[in-house]
């Protein structure tokens, strides 16, 4: 009687053993994973969930290579593009992150057109968009832009393409008619090679097919708030110039 009751004592504690085993895995697998999804470096939803090994590596890898790449691709495709060209149609595309494709469209456009007006004007790889403009308005390229109109134009970019706030057609309006005011200033300056003393890095040979875009993403930490009113406002429905 003895013996049955150490060997039932015996299984009972080794139930209990695993089954506290089992609740303080569990448990601790849970907490590990809370941290893990505090964390900066990780998103609050890991990528590829529920998909398979082979999948979450190729979507791992394309990732990893952001960092290097030089050139960015056109974001719409023409069918697209011909549907900003229509005004009975923009206000009404969807969903709303076309219009922040639409605007790096442009920008492309419009580095593109720097270039090809003057090859000292080109964007250097990995030049951050803001340091970019910044340097052509000392080279006196934007004679007759006030500095507020620009800067206002390099806000509208970083939030089209940073922010995490929608961005709406409203913006997009505001953004078209401030392209505008700077490719009219362009035009309307008068063709003067700016001085190579104010370009910090070397200038590209005119036969070079580097692209102009900037590689990195860039943290930006400024932005201000767009009103939602553009009724009053002249929009120009261009892609390129």
């Amino acid at each position: 009687m003895a013996n049955q009751l150490s060997g039932i004592a015996i299984i009972l504690f080794i139930a209990f053993g695993s089954l506290t085993f089992i609740l303080l895995f569990i448990f601790a697998k849970r907490q590990i994973t809370r941290f893990a999804l505090k964390s900066r470096h990780r998103p609050h939803y890991p990528v590829g969930a529920g998909s398979s090994k082979s999948l979450i590596k190729e979507i791992e890898r394309r990732l990893d290579v952001i960092d290097y790449i030089r050139c960015e691709p056109v974001q719409l495709s023409e069918n697209m593009r011909l549907q900003f060209q229509d005004e009975s149609l923009i206000s009404q595309i969807s969903p709303p992150h076309v219009y922040r494709m639409k605007v790096i469209d442009d920008v492309r456009e419009l580095c593109k057109f720097l270039k090809a007006e003057n090859i000292t004007r080109s964007r250097h790889i990995q030049e951050d968009i803001m340091q970019y403009f910044v340097r052509l308005h000392k080279n006196n390229l934007f004679r007759n832009l006030n500095i507020q109109v620009l800067y206002k134009f390099l806000l509208l970019y970083e939030h089209a393409r940073y922010q995490p706030e929608v961005f709406t057609y409203d913006h997009y309006c505001q953004f078209s008619e401030l392209l505008q005011a700077l490719k009219d200033d362009i035009v309307q300056s008068p063709k003067k090679p700016e001085n190579p003393l104010n370009i910090s890095k070397p200038m590209h040979s005119e036969n070079s097919e580097e692209p102009d875009e900037s590689a990195k993403p860039l943290i930006i930490k400024s932005y201000v708030s767009v009103s939602n009113s553009c009724s009053s406002r002249n929009v120009t429905h261009e892609t390129a110039v």
